[in-house]
């Protein structure tokens, strides 16, 4: 019986897959409050000064997970800010990023990453009060190669988008 495509394809995925050693998963949930008084909210001059309480809570999570000599990471944080006085200026932020430490053999290691975050743009010096909104998304690597034990080349390449 002759083996098949799939057979040749599947049969090293196989053998691979029993090299690799898969550590526990991690978690790390969390949850945070905060209040903060800001006596001057707009950054405007003392005479108009315009203060607020800002509550924050947030919940979160924070992943590991080894494999081999690998290690994959995953942490999320959306977070709600509520104003006592200015309640249109309540939001809703998050940040996240996930990341692959990764290791070839002993001369090559380094991170690829991806970060995400949304956030409320600073309202002080605008036109208006009404909320704007940041996004900015970031992939990464950042890998490192040995010459020597003493010596490595460091590189790294990344894009920030807004």
């Amino acid at each position: 019986m002759k083996p098949t495509k799939r057979a040749w394809l599947i049969m090293p995925a196989c053998a691979f897959a029993g090299l690799v050693h898969a550590g526990e998963l991690r978690l790390s949930p969390y949850v945070q409050y905060g209040a903060t008084h800001n006596a001057n909210l707009f950054s405007e001059p003392a005479q108009t000064a315009r203060a607020d309480n800002i509550e924050r809570a947030a919940v979160g999570a924070f992943a590991s997970w080894p494999i081999s000599r690998q290690r994959a990471t995953l942490a999320i944080e959306p977070s709600r800010y509520r104003y006592q006085r200015f309640d249109a200026l309540d939001h809703d932020e998050y940040d996240g990023r996930g990341a692959w430490t990764f290791e070839v053999g002993p001369l090559v290691y380094g991170v690829l990453s991806y970060d995400q975050r949304r956030y409320l743009q600073a309202i002080d010096n605008r036109d208006t009060r009404e909320p704007d909104f940041i996004v900015e998304k970031q992939p990464e690597v950042d890998a490192y190669i040995a010459v020597t034990p003493d010596w490595q080349i460091h590189t790294r390449a990344g894009l920030l988008e807004l």
